[in-house]
């Protein structure tokens, strides 16, 4: 029996970060220039940083 798309699919997750306030007011409003939300632009850098350090990585999806 192969998987459907629905049970391939991860577990999404939340990831607290701290960082000073001004920064995140600017990361957000640069994110929404970019018609982007922060959450879409981590996810970005994260994966992108792993590729590059883990080459066992496969981003999934």
């Amino acid at each position: 029996m192969t998987d459907t798309p629905k049970q391939q699919e991860e577990k999404t997750i939340s990831l607290r970060i701290f960082m000073n306030e001004s920064l995140r007011n600017t990361f957000k409003a640069v994110c929404a220039k970019q018609g982007k939300n922060m959450s879409e632009v981590v996810t970005e850098f994260v994966e992108n940083y792993v590729t590059e350090h883990d080459p066992n990585f496969s981003k999934k999806g």
